[in-house]
């Protein structure tokens, strides 16, 4: 059972629900097309960077676990796909406290026990100069029509991102 959300749309593409902890989660679509500048506009309009944030936490203390959140984040995924079979998603974990692969596993749980096989997902990792690893995803339909380029253009990109490091 999931919650209800409400899209909100904006800039970000953003989606919006509540908890019954009565924290509230936003969750964007934020238009990324400079992640792939080398590859054609039509592929790069359909680039969007996915962000879930803590919009609002009354209690100010970790949140408690809720299986409802990531079917919830399931939905609103499926319903912004919805809207264009050649849309692309890249997840970039935050990184400021540290916890950017505990945030990658528990995406990577919600995205096998959630997604209905219409969806690829392609992980890698990247690394800035002092060795630190930043987990990266991006997600696409099977169906779409640039599926090869775009997988290609985000291999290379980790790949340069990591040369010399």
């Amino acid at each position: 059972m999931r919650y209800n959300y409400v899209f909100w749309g904006g800039e970000h593409n953003s989606y919006v629900f509540e908890t019954d902890f009565s924290v509230v989660y936003e969750v964007k679509f934020k238009k990324s097309s400079y992640l792939f500048i080398h590859l054609s506009e039509e592929i790069t309009q359909n680039v969007f960077e996915f962000v879930i944030d803590v919009a609002f936490n009354p209690n100010q203390v970790k949140t408690p676990f809720d299986s409802r959140i990531g079917v919830t984040i399931a939905h609103i995924f499926n319903d912004f796909f919805a809207k264009n079979n050649n849309i692309v998603s890249v997840y970039i974990c935050e990184s400021n406290d540290k916890k950017q692969e505990l945030r990658m596993k528990k995406f990577n749980v919600w995205f096998h026990k959630f997604q209905d096989a219409s969806y690829m997902k392609l992980d890698e990792i990247l690394k800035d100069s002092k060795n630190n690893r930043y987990p990266i995803s991006i997600i696409l339909k099977n169906s779409n029509q640039y599926r090869m380029a775009i997988l290609e253009a985000f291999v290379s990109i980790a790949n340069f991102q990591n040369q010399d490091k």
